[in-house]
C-alpha cells in the first residue's frame, strides 16, 4: 500500500501538522492523517508465524485490519 499524508504542515488543512522552532531542528506537533492506495508495483513480503509471534525477513510484524502508517518527525 502506499500512503500519501494529507495534513501536513503546509496542507492549508484545518488539522495540518503544526511546526515550532527550536532543539536540533524543530518540532512537529499534531496527528498524521494519511491517504492509502494499492499499487500493484509494490514488493510482496513473506511473513510467517513463528513460536514468538509474525516474522519477516526485515524484523517482527503486527497484522491488523487496516493499514497504519506513523512517521517520527522528531527522532
Amino acid at each position: 500500500m502506499d500512503a500519501e499524508l494529507l495534513n501536513g504542515v503546509n496542507s492549508g488543512e484545518p488539522d495540518a501538522l503544526k511546526f515550532s522552532p527550536g532543539g536540533f531542528v524543530g518540532h512537529i506537533s499534531g496527528e498524521q492523517r494519511y491517504k492509502f492506495t494499492s499499487n500493484e508495483n509494490n514488493s510482496i513480503i513473506r511473513i510467517r508465524l513463528g513460536k514468538k509471534g509474525w516474522k519477516g525477513a526485515s524484523g517482527r510484524f503486527v497484522l491488523a485490519d487496516e493499514p497504519r502508517k506513523h512517521y517520527d518527525y522528531n527522532f
